[in-house]
């Protein structure tokens, strides 16, 4: 499988109930060719589950967890890698 053109990060921590309208927002595109990382950075709120709904639902996403809070930088440098 070869990588998409284009990579959208998002990083995120406890974003409900926002996270589900972002996600759709940015699989809604015209262009469709992309894949999109989110960083979970420890979320606890049930943002976590929704996310891996979506990255079952949809191949473009990926997500990238992270055990503990760093920061939504170190959170955004984690999925960039």
């Amino acid at each position: 499988m070869t990588s998409p053109p284009l990579s959208v990060v998002m990083p995120v921590h406890n974003g409900m109930p926002f996270v589900g309208e972002s996600l759709a927002s940015i699989a809604a595109q015209r262009f469709g060719n992309f894949e999109l990382v989110v960083g979970d950075d420890g979320s606890n709120d049930g943002t976590s589950e929704l996310l891996r709904d979506w990255e079952q639902r949809d191949a473009r996403i990926r997500i990238v967890r992270r055990d503990r809070k760093s920061g939504l930088a170190a959170s955004a440098n984690a999925a960039a890698q």
